[in-house]
Order: structure tokens, then C-alpha cells, then sequence
């Protein structure tokens, strides 16, 4: 099984977290998106939106980390890392979904902004500088909003506990 991996990718590091917590064997195979390759053949021909991570087992080949997750947790992880409920199942997506938005406290500034920050935590921080008075105070806003709930969500027991507990916190990781 491969992957197309970014080293400095949050999400493609989420994928390589879960597979050596679930000792899922991967064969990593470095993009080089400093020189273009994402857009190029073989890349575009797996991913035709030329994002990384991309996992190939055998022929079935699947992008995105948070679809990536559970296809690893559901085909190999076993019942500790993908439930047979589907209330547990819906639980973990959930947080997928959560994971998947904007990081607060930057999910407010517009695209404009986060597009010209690029990825680093400095240039969102130099880019929130630079936002007007509204989208900051948005920004804290939803930051809080966000905590608040977090903090909600991990005082519940089963969200402390095991594997499946484990794939939420994976699906939330951004930066190492």
C-alpha cells in the first residue's frame, strides 16, 4: 500500500500517525510539490485536483486524509479503530468533518487572506494582522465557539477512550 506524502503536510502526517498507532504498513513515496510534480503525471492522473495525501492499495486508489482515515480504520484497524455501530461510526465522521474546516481563530478571515498566508502558523498570524477589525473579532469568535465545544466533547468518557477515541483526535491534528 502507498502513499503520497508531503513530510510537511498536517494531513498527510495524520495518515502516517494513524497507520504506525494501527501498525498499518505504508510504503511512502515523497512528492516534490516545491517543483510541480502534484500537477503532473502520475499525480493528476491519481488525484486529478493534484492534493496530497493520495493512498494506493492495489488497484483502488483514494485522496483526501479524512476519507483516507477511516478506509484504514474500517479495512485494517479492526473494531478497536472503526466500530460496527453506525452511531459510532457517524461519532468518528463527525469529528472528521470538524477536523476538515478552517483551524480557528482563522476560519473567519477571507479566502483572499488565507490564500496569501500560505501554510505556516507566522503568515496566517501576518495575515490576521492585516484583516480589518470585523473579520478578527469573527475570527476570535468562531475560535471560542470552537473551544468551548472541543472542551464539551472531550469531558464525554467515550471520546477518552480507546482507538476509536484515538482516529478523533488523529482527524483533528493540523500541524506537528
Amino acid at each position: 500500500m502507498k502513499l503520497h506524502d508531503l513530510d510537511a503536510s498536517g494531513n498527510c502526517y495524520k495518515v502516517r500517525l494513524f497507520a504506525a498507532l494501527a501498525n498499518i504498513d505504508l510504503d511512502i513515496e515523497a512528492v516534490d510539490m516545491a517543483n510541480g510534480t502534484h500537477q503532473q503525471p502520475p499525480i493528476v492522473d491519481l488525484n486529478p485536483l493534484g492534493q496530497l495525501p493520495i493512498l494506493q492499495d492495489g488497484k483502488y486508489v483514494l485522496r483526501d486524509s479524512q476519507a483516507i482515515l477511516v478506509y484504514l480504520a474500517g479495512a485494517y484497524g479492526g473494531l478497536a479503530w472503526w466500530p460496527e455501530h453506525p452511531q459510532g461510526q457517524a461519532e468518528i465522521v463527525q469529528w472528521l468533518s470538524s477536523a476538515a474546516n478552517p483551524v480557528p481563530p482563522f476560519g473567519a478571515l477571507d479566502a483572499a487572506h488565507r490564500r496569501a498566508a500560505g501554510l505556516s502558523a507566522q503568515a496566517l498570524i501576518r495575515a490576521a494582522a492585516c484583516a480589518d477589525d470585523a473579520a478578527v473579532f469573527a475570527a476570535v469568535n468562531e475560535w471560542q465557539t470552537g473551544a468551548v465545544a472541543l472542551q464539551t466533547a472531550l469531558h464525554r468518557p467515550a471520546l477518552r477512550l480507546g482507538g476509536i477515541a484515538v482516529l478523533q483526535n488523529i482527524s483533528a491534528q493540523k500541524w506537528r
